[in-house]
């Protein structure tokens, strides 16, 4: 089950009791002041209330404080949908993640190599905002009104007449006491979790039905031409077959210090390309006589000496190729696969 964020933790519960009332949520102030919302306890002693956020903007802290983890969720359930069709990582690869990269940065291959007919439902990770909008829908918790919250229980409130004794609050002079029902606190945030769970299944079942898209013409060639080379390269981008699959990305034209030559689109960095997406180690390639990537074996390792700008927090295809596409170039901006192999600078 997904793991829900009431807001109702141990931050909210540290500045309790709260008091959940018509106009918003109410919590202790150290300030008393003429007028102030008043809880009085059995013991008879006042607490002066305040209060804290209208209970819509409670209620959109609650969809705020989930909705990254309900985006990334929805992200990685969409993009293993779409690799899980036909099986095929390489359809993946050509239908999506390739035209998508390219309609977000520049290549020597044009869009014109492509279906002009196929439909990308969430082109560049979601730019119709539809995942971003939905992973706002968190169904709200409909919490009693009013009603006093306790550490492990919700007291229900009614309004009264007469002061009531023992446990009460007083409002904007109504008198509010006790109806007698106490659920427990678990028991009714279970329950929201199992609704929030129940609408996450339905939105992610009706994401994934809407992405399962025809294949192209282009991914049947691409399949052929995998057959046949051993990969599938358009420009600087190509996918490796495997187990798992790589996109590897090809290193500007440079001079080589751990190889001592010169390289023009025969060295490549490759990742995996897992479902969902992961950020790798990455690797290094080079092409061989017949053409083909094979893997180049490094006496020193790979070190890029640094980490991409702004790395992504929740990694996707596309930005694991931007990730290759910047360590393809900062690579071949040192020089070399690691420092050890640059020749000695003092000499």
């Amino acid at each position: 089950m997904f793991g829900f964020n009431s807001a109702l933790d141990h931050d909210l519960a540290r500045l309790g009791p709260n008091v959940i009332l018509p106009d918003g949520l109410y919590t202790r102030t150290r300030k008393s002041r003429s007028g102030t919302t008043t809880l009085i306890t059995a013991r008879e002693e006042e607490q002066p209330l305040r209060r804290l956020v209208g209970l819509e903007h409670f209620n959109d802290h609650v969809a705020h404080r989930n909705g990254s983890a309900v985006r990334r969720f929805l992200q990685d359930e969409v993009e293993t949908a779409r690799a899980r069709i036909s099986d095929q990582a390489l359809r993946h690869f050509v239908d999506f993640l390739l035209p998508t990269f390219l309609e977000r940065d520049c290549s020597r291959v044009s869009m014109s190599d492509w279906d002009s007919d196929f439909d990308f439902p969430f082109a560049s990770d979601d730019p119709s905002g539809v995942i971003d909008g939905l992973a706002r829908e968190v169904p709200r918790m409909r919490l009693p009104v009013p009603s006093v919250v306790m550490s492990d229980r919700l007291i229900v409130l009614r309004s009264l007449d007469s002061p009531p004794m023992g446990l009460r609050v007083h409002h904007k002079g109504c008198h509010l006491g006790p109806t007698g029902e106490e659920p427990a606190l678990a028991d009714f945030l279970v329950r929201w979790q199992i609704e929030a769970q129940a609408w996450l299944d339905r939105t992610r079942d009706g994401l994934v039905q809407i992405s399962e898209v025809p294949e192209s013409k282009t991914s049947r060639l691409a399949r052929e031409e995998v057959r046949r080379l051993g990969h599938y390269q358009r420009g600087d981008l190509f996918f490796l077959p495997g187990s798992p699959p790589a996109i590897g990305h090809v290193l500007p034209p440079h001079f080589n210090w751990t190889l001592r030559r010169d390289s023009i689109g025969d060295l490549a960095i490759v990742a995996a390309l897992t479902f969902p997406a992961r950020l790798g180690p990455p690797r290094v390639v080079v092409k061989d006589s017949q053409g083909r990537w094979v893997a180049l074996h490094l006496t020193h390792g790979l070190c890029l000496g640094g980490v991409p700008p702004g790395g992504p927090s929740c990694p996707s295809g596309l930005t694991l190729m931007a990730y290759l596409r910047w360590a393809a170039i900062r690579a071949a901006g040192n020089g070399a696969f690691h420092a050890n192999d640059l020749p000695n600078q003092s000499s």
